[in-house]
């Protein structure tokens, strides 16, 4: 059997390279058996391509106008995805550096007008992942299938695998569309077997689950299987929600926990097809660039105090970071004030998010979860005084460890009895109340609570939910409004002793 898969491989070897007069290199690997090509092969000049450009800020960008390997009938998909990114990728250099005027954005809004006109999938990777495709011979036809594929910036670090955008197919010739326009809200993974599994959130309580495949000769996907669970406001303000199976048409009820199960089986496919992705652009391109390094002066220097009253001498080095931040403040160094290298070091180490406009700073040091290890909080002096910090510090093994920061969209108080609440927006109708505790000799925050609101689409409404033990339970907008003011204003703050820090 191996010496079969040899030959194979060899055959299929030979094949790619047979316009290269120049035999490959076949290695044994760990996994099996490579196919390495000669370097002639990728030095070959493409044929010519038909270039497709914009211009954007006076520079043209052209696309590549050739993929090795891709049919033709691919190219202008793999195009448009290349100038898209490209575009996006030089505006956000341009926003990361200020210099994002109305005249910047009306250019690229029209440019971008340009590109979408063709019809084309809008570039998946804007978020800063990694965006390319695929090719996989999905029906056996013997024409592979274009798979445009994501990995998101936040799972690159997770190394999980990418995730399918939308599947382009070869019919007589001609390019079709399969399947388009996923994003992180709608999730296609494909198993080892060839079924697509795909899950659509349309909201809390909305969610689609499909399995479908694609036959040889078709231009659209066979279903295999549907769910779908779905809210029903028919009774009141409350809605309640409900659990469907849909086989050939036909709708049936089924329990929470059975659609759990077939949830679970979307999400994570038991045997998925390894797919290897083909970056749009090299691996050095990725991250996107961001705001470019201070070039300039350095700031004037300041003359940090010698010693912080109270305060563990581990904890000084953020202090310091705290006084140079205010000492900005108080000094108006306002213009550019971002660009300086040392002052944006600082901002971020003290855990602020808010750029506190003219506020007075200060910090407070309390063992807010009676553990005997001290804690750092900093912040507005008003908001302190409120028990409302910006930023929340502990001690591990004798260094200091980030433990919170709270923002406008995102605020947080403290008890008396240690409970961290947080009132999170996200939107008109997404509002998310959280409460959490900070364990014995514990740096990172345990959730108590999780309540929310959200909107559903079909009944045009807002609802509210409560996650108790893992499961949503909607309740009224009065309960959440009781929720909203107890997290918002603690009837028992905790009092800090506060110290301006200059």
């Amino acid at each position: 059997m191996r010496m079969i898969l040899m030959i194979c491989t060899l055959l299929l070897a030979l094949i790619l390279c047979s316009c290269q007069g120049t035999p490959p290199e076949i290695k044994e690997t760990e996994g099996g058996t490579a196919v390495i090509l000669p370097a002639n092969a990728e030095t070959e000049e493409p044929p010519v391509a038909q270039t497709v450009s914009i211009v954007f800020m006076g520079e043209t960008i052209a696309a590549p106008g050739y993929y090795p390997g891709v049919p033709e009938q691919f190219t202008p998909i793999l195009d448009d995805l290349y100038l898209r990114a490209a575009l996006t990728q030089r505006r956000s250099v341009l926003h990361y550096n200020r210099e994002v005027t109305q005249e910047v954005r009306d250019e690229f809004e029209s440019v971008h007008r340009e590109i979408r006109q063709r019809g084309h999938l809008p570039f998946p990777g804007d978020g800063g992942g990694i965006a390319g495709y695929a090719l996989v011979d999905l029906d056996g036809d013997g024409i592979p299938e274009l798979l445009i594929l994501d990995i998101p910036s936040r799972n690159i670090r997770n190394n999980q695998i990418p995730v399918i955008r939308a599947i382009h197919a070869i019919r007589d010739g001609q390019h079709v569309v399969i399947d388009n326009g996923s994003n992180e809200l709608r999730r296609t993974l494909l198993s080892a077997d060839g079924t697509f599994y795909q899950n659509i959130w349309h909201g809390t309580g909305y969610t689609d689950l499909i399995a479908f495949r694609l036959e040889a000769g078709m231009s659209e996907f066979t279903i295999i299987s549907e769910a779908r669970a779905s809210l029903s406001f028919d009774d009141g303000d409350v809605p309640v929600q409900y659990w469907v199976k849909i086989e050939d048409g036909v709708e049936t009820n089924i329990t929470e926990e059975e659609f759990d199960i077939l949830h679970e089986v979307h999400r994570n496919p038991s045997d998925l097809m390894p797919l290897v992705l083909v970056p749009l652009f090299p691996d050095e391109v990725y991250p996107w660039p961001g705001r470019q390094p201070y070039q300039g002066p350095p700031p004037t220097p300041l003359d940090f105090p010698e010693f912080y009253q109270s305060v563990p001498a581990q904890f000084w080095p953020i202090l310091n970071d705290l006084y140079l931040v205010s000492e900005r403040i108080r000094m108006a160094e306002t213009e550019d004030l971002f660009n300086f290298y040392c002052f944006t070091a600082a901002f971020n180490s003290i855990g602020f998010v808010d750029w506190p406009h003219g506020a007075e700073l200060g910090y407070a040091v309390a063992d807010i979860n009676g553990d005997g290890i001290p804690k750092l909080l900093l912040g507005t002096v008003d908001g302190l005084n409120n028990a409302r910090p910006n930023a929340i510090f502990t001690l591990v093994d004798g260094e200091p460890v980030s433990v919170a920061s709270f923002w406008a969209r995102s605020s947080g108080a403290i008890s008396a009895d240690g409970t961290i609440f947080r009132i999170g927006h996200g939107g008109a109708s997404y509002t998310y109340l959280s409460s959490y505790r900070l364990d014995e000799n514990a740096y990172t925050l345990t959730q108590l609570t999780n309540i929310f609101s959200d909107f559903s689409h079909a009944a045009q409404r807002p609802y509210f939910v409560q996650v108790v033990n893992g499961r949503n339970h909607f309740i009224s907008e009065s309960v959440f409004e009781g929720f909203f003011e107890e997290y918002r204003s603690p009837s028992n703050p905790m009092v800090l002793d506060v110290v301006r820090i200059s």
